[in-house]
């Protein structure tokens, strides 16, 4: 397996469990997706990484550049901690496409 293929693995269980969270940002803004251990996927597609709920959708486009750092954090409640992993892009890749005003992109041929 490759280390690409090795994360795609790991992103493909992770859609799948209840218990995991996303969130994706940027300075300013963020997005989440969360869903409940009763709530149904409407849509996965472990080949295109993309899993759906009746509240919302999310996406993932893994590209060969990316690389993934595992982190621990304190939680609020006592005793816990909280464990994530973030995908970084080298700076040239991540800032393509980059605006730098409100800009508007137009319809959103790929969504999901």
């Amino acid at each position: 397996m490759t280390r690409l293929n090795d994360l795609e693995h790991v992103l493909r269980c992770e859609l799948l469990n209840p218990s995991s969270s996303f969130s994706i940002g940027c300075f300013g803004a963020i997005a989440e997706f969360h869903r409940a251990a009763d709530e149904p996927l409407t849509d996965f597609a472990p080949d295109r990484l993309t899993a759906a709920t009746a509240r919302g959708a999310l996406r993932i486009d893994l590209k060969a550049s990316i690389i993934a750092l595992a982190y621990e954090t304190l939680s609020g409640r006592p005793g816990r901690w909280q464990h994530g992993v973030v995908f970084c892009l080298p700076q040239s890749d991540a800032a393509k496409n980059a605006q730098s005003a409100l800009t508007e992109l137009g319809p959103d041929n790929h969504a999901i």
